[in-house]
Formats: C-alpha cells, sequence, structure tokens
C-alpha cells in the first residue's frame, strides 16, 4: 500500500470496482506536479456526473451537457467558460480559484420551435380557411449552481437565466372565394384567414447558492439570473379575396333574321 509520499514520488492509476450501476467514464494518473488524483464516474440512475480530484483545471470540457455535475477536489481552478446546457452544477472544495474572463453558464439551449423569421403556417385553397399556426415551444429552465468552498479567489461570474420562448407561427392566408356558378353568378366569399399559434413561456431562472468562509480580501461574486421572457405573439392570417363571378349566358347574335323569329 502507497502512502502520499510515496505516491507522488510516482505515477500510479486508480481503479474502482463497484456494484452500483455507475460507468468508470475517465481515469487520470496520478503524478508530481499534475493533478493528483481524477476520477470521474457517471451514475445514468440519477443522470448525474461525478468528479473526484486532488486539484482540477475547470474548463467546458470538462462538464457534460446532458447531466447534473458534481465536483468535490481539494483546489479547483476555473481557466475557462463552462456552460451545461441547463444542468446543475454542484461543486465542494476547499479553494476555488477564479481566473479572469471567465463564466459558469448553466442556462439552457434556445427554445425548440422558435418561429421568428420562419413562413407562415399554409394558406387555404380556394374556398377554404388557412391553416393555424403552431404554438412557439418553452423557453428551457436554467440550471442550479451550488458552491461550496472555504476559500474563493478571484471574481467568480454566474449566469443561470431561463431562455426566452419561442415566437409564435403565423396563420395562414385564407383562401381566395369559389367562382361563381354559370349565368353571371356572384362568387364567393373569402375564406378566413388561419389563427396564430400561441407564444411560448419564457424559463426559469435557476437558483444561485455560493458558500464560503470569509476571507481577505473578500471574493467578488456575481450573479445574473433572470427569467425568460415569452416569444413573440403570432399574427392571424389575412382573409383571401371574393371569388370571382360565374361566367355570363351565352348569346346569339343574327345577321338578318334568326330561325324561329316570324315577321
Amino acid at each position: 500500500m502507497l502512502d502520499r509520499r510515496q505516491a507522488l514520488q510516482g505515477s500510479f492509476s486508480l481503479v474502482v470496482l463497484s456494484s452500483a450501476p455507475w460507468r468508470l467514464s475517465t481515469i487520470a494518473h496520478a503524478a508530481v506536479n499534475t493533478e493528483d488524483i481524477f476520477l470521474s464516474v457517471s451514475d445514468p440512475a440519477t443522470r448525474t456526473f461525478n468528479i473526484y480530484a486532488s486539484e482540477l483545471t475547470l474548463t467546458d470540457q470538462r462538464v457534460p451537457k446532458d447531466m447534473k455535475t458534481v465536483i468535490r477536489a481539494d483546489r479547483i481552478v476555473l481557466s475557462d467558460t463552462v456552460r451545461t446546457n441547463g444542468n446543475d452544477l454542484i461543486v465542494f472544495t476547499r479553494e476555488l480559484v477564479i481566473a479572469p474572463n471567465t463564466l459558469i453558464d448553466t442556462k439552457g439551449a434556445a427554445a425548440d420551435p422558435d418561429f421568428i423569421g420562419r413562413p407562415p403556417a399554409p394558406s387555404g385553397d380556394r374556398g377554404l380557411a388557412g391553416a393555424n399556426g403552431k404554438d412557439g415551444g418553452a423557453g428551457p429552465a436554467g440550471g442550479n449552481v451550488q458552491i461550496f468552498a472555504a476559500r474563493i479567489t478571484g471574481h467568480l461570474s454566474l449566469d443561470t437565466s431561463g431562455r426566452n420562448g419561442g415566437a409564435a407561427q403565423n396563420g395562414g392566408r385564407g383562401g381566395d372565394g369559389v367562382i361563381g356558378p354559370s349565368g353571371g353568378g356572384q362568387g364567393g366569399s373569402p375564406a378566413q384567414g388561419g389563427l396564430a399559434g400561441r407564444p411560448g413561456v419564457g424559463g426559469n431562472a435557476g437558483g444561485v447558492l455560493v458558500r464560503y468562509l470569509k476571507t481577505e480580501p473578500e471574493p467578488k461574486v456575481m450573479a445574473t439570473n433572470r427569467g425568460g421572457t415569452h416569444g413573440a405573439v403570432g399574427r392571424h392570417g389575412l382573409p383571401g379575396s371574393p371569388g370571382p363571378g360565374g361566367p355570363g349566358a351565352s348569346t346569339q347574335r343574327c345577321a338578318n333574321v334568326c330561325d324561329g323569329d316570324g315577321p
């Protein structure tokens, strides 16, 4: 069995065996002047990605975009803007060092569908109403951030805002009125345009909890956690045009006396 001093004099691998339904996804080596121990384990049952480390350089590539991430490390250096795509991030560490111009961003993906700048619903055929527009998608909520550290050094910036809802689709144009019957009959009335879809609701902002021991200098923590706004309202489709009149009755022109005309 290697003690810590012996382990730091060389390099070794760490292997974990468990009966839990976990998948071992990453094993790193420990060596002098490198990340001491790094192990990441994903738990499909709880959709949680666990990272265990002695010293961890936290970059965007370390964090999955499809599940919650929980990090337990003695020392963490945030060296990159980290995005979670709407998933939670929980950190337990003795020391968190924040590099300049970095951000922890837990906003979700954009709302889908979003009909801003997209075609309206299909127009109606002659005499038929236009199709109703589709609803915009709801804006995803922002992920929660919880950080528990004995010491935080630097300026910690967080954005857990919810996404805006998707714009509604405009209704389709109504079809033109039907052609009037033969004999000069009046054309049909224009068909109504389709109703606009409903805009998507905005996503809720994620929660922020940062706890640390009072240190000097005091760390700066700035959090943005706005809820998303509703998507743009759609427009109802315009009605079609009135139908044209039917063709007139046939006429007969005679040069002199038409058949059947008497004196």
